[in-house]
């Protein structure tokens, strides 16, 4: 079409060549289509092959703004066989104001050069911390993701993604409530944050894409933009096994504390039992001393008993003894259990006491000699003379009792400016470093082979320990196995008859 045109133009004029203004690529380049403005630019100089005539184009520079189009500028020129600058330029007529000009347009496209190679390398900066904060949202080891304001997940990253089980398609673009389990909670949360509210460790249930569900603890708050709410910013913590702990925590407590009060039952049951059948037992066996007591006196009187009959007495009369002592033993546990022991407070002499119980056991003894060591004077304390006469029997008699091949034993009465103290020693088996912690307590009896054949039912030292305890005092122990041990009582002085 163009061609006919040309050609009917030539004609008509007579002159053999044709001027045309192509306006058309300076709309399409406006109009962003340059991949058109330039294959049209083709077609004309295909045209210019055929026929005669001269091309003129006017480009507007307003849309080579920006670096990106110096090269399209750089193409558009060597289309052409002539440049024109535009009409700022073309309008000085003067030969130095267009040479100024041209310098002030090298000025400026040097500095935009400077300003464009600064701007790529802060682009380039931008984009290097861009792909840091996205490397480090994606890989951090915390579950992370964004809720936009209508509840929908905008983003996610991989901890989180992995925590639940979900693909990112199954996460992205789904309702925030959709992985909750607990539906009140998540719209308590949406409320909180659309108010403006930070949340700091808010526990909450998520639910697994297996139906498995974690226990969490949510820290969030929201991106807002010129007052509009954008997205949330939301650190998701993983505490399932520390509650799962915790919860096994309180079951194991409450077995604790379950058998804890039966153990109390158990033991007030066995404590009442102790009490009734220490009294049940009390009468007959009182009995049972004051027949044999008369046995033995009459026997004695009349002489109408063999020696072996007169044998049997005696060992009826100590083995009554010894259970009674037995009994009176219960019968002190029971009473320091309820709070019903009280002790007699009145000033007394230790060391009158220490040698009384010395001169009572002796005559009993084969293979142990018991000895004595004390001062002279008189050493005062405040307290039951019957409580301590018994915790010194007791303490000399395990002494006796754990010495099974005999030897010395030794009660020794000291004093210094605020204590009065009895060490009981002997030459015994000696007690396992392993036993100390549990040797007062109550029934507790120390097992090895030594101790095999030796009778006893463990509440001595209990009651020893207790007795002192109620006058204010403590029990010392040091022993060696093999050696023999030392029980010390210690008490405090009677305050007028202290040394000065």
């Amino acid at each position: 079409m163009l061609g006919d045109i040309i050609t009917r133009a030539t004609q008509a004029t007579g002159q053999p060549h044709v001027c045309i203004f192509g306006e058309m690529v300076a709309l399409l380049w406006t109009a962003g289509n340059y991949d058109a403005a330039l294959r049209l630019e083709d077609l004309w100089n295909a045209l210019q092959e055929l026929h005669a005539f001269s091309l003129y184009c006017a480009y507007p520079l307003h849309g080579f703004d920006g670096e990106a189009f110096a090269k399209p500028l750089s193409d558009v020129c060597a289309i052409h066989a002539r440049v024109i600058p535009a009409e700022s330029y073309t309008a000085l007529d003067d030969t130095d104001d267009r040479l100024r000009n041209i310098v002030l347009l090298q000025q400026k496209a040097r500095l935009l050069q400077a300003e464009i190679a600064e701007r790529k390398a802060t682009e380039q900066r931008l984009r290097r911390r861009e792909q840091e904060l996205s490397d480090f949202f994606e890989n951090a080891t915390i579950a992370l993701h964004w809720v936009g304001p209508d509840g929908r997940v905008l983003r996610v990253n991989r901890a989180e993604l992995e925590l639940l089980g979900y693909t990112r398609d199954e996460y992205l673009g789904h309702h925030i409530s959709e992985f909750h389990a607990d539906r009140e909670v998540i719209n308590d949360i949406l409320v909180r944050l659309s108010c403006g509210e930070e949340l700091h460790d808010y526990e909450a249930r998520l639910r697994c894409k297996n139906g498995a569900i974690r226990h969490v603890l949510i820290s969030s708050n929201v991106h807002w933009e010129d007052g509009k709410f954008r997205h949330t910013r939301c650190v998701t913590k993983d505490i399932t096994e520390r509650k799962q702990a915790e919860e096994e925590r309180e079951r194991l407590l409450a077995r604790e504390r379950a058998a804890r009060v039966e153990a109390q039952e158990a033991v007030r049951m066995r404590d009442v039992f102790i009490s009734v059948a220490a009294h049940e037992l009390k009468t007959p066996l009182t009995s049972l001393m004051g027949q044999a007591q008369l046995l033995n006196r009459r026997a004695l009187r009349d002489d109408i008993m063999s020696e072996r009959e007169l044998r049997s007495i005696n060992v009826i009369s100590a083995q009554a003894s010894r259970l009674n002592k037995m009994i009176l033993a219960l019968l002190d546990v029971s009473r320091l259990e309820t709070g019903q022991l009280s002790i007699e407070r009145a000033p007394l002499d230790l060391r009158a006491v220490a040698q009384r119980v010395v001169v009572e056991v002796q005559p009993a003894l084969e293979r142990h000699t018991v000895t004595y060591y004390g001062p002279e004077e008189p050493v005062i304390v405040t307290g039951d003379e019957i409580r301590l006469d018994q915790v010194l029997q007791n303490l000399v008699q395990n002494a006796i009792k754990y010495s099974p091949k005999g030897g010395d034993i030794t009660v020794q009465v000291t004093r210094d400016e605020t204590l009065a103290r009895v060490a009981i020693s002997d030459q015994g088996i000696g007690i396992p470093q392993q036993d100390f912690p549990k040797l007062f307590g109550r029934f507790y009896r120390a097992e090895s082979v030594e101790t095999e054949h030796i009778g006893g039912m463990g509440i001595g030292l209990f009651v020893v320990k207790e007795i002192v305890s109620m006058h204010g005092g403590v029990v010392e122990v040091e022993s060696h196995e093999g050696i023999g041990s030392t029980f010390t009582v210690c008490l405090p002085l009677e305050l007028e008859h202290a040394p000065v």
